[in-house]
């Protein structure tokens, strides 16, 4: 009886925004992160004095930076 199977890599040659090194380069996320900047005063934009990197938008920071007050 031959069984049969298949084989998966756990690696990917595409990066993705995870948080995991998905090329296996040593880096994790690199190249995938957007930056979201923060939105004091919870108006859905926010201010280019204070920024993250992420895959999505922290509480608090907006994806915009064109806040006007």
């Amino acid at each position: 009886m031959k069984i049969g199977f298949h084989l998966t890599p756990f690696w990917s040659p595409t990066e993705r925004c995870d948080g995991m090194d998905n090329n296996l380069n040593g880096a994790i996320d690199e190249g995938v992160l957007s930056t979201f900047y923060i939105d004091s005063d919870g108006d859905g934009f926010g201010s280019p004095g204070r920024t993250i990197e992420a895959c999505t938008a922290p509480a608090g920071y907006a994806g915009s930076f064109s806040d006007c007050n």
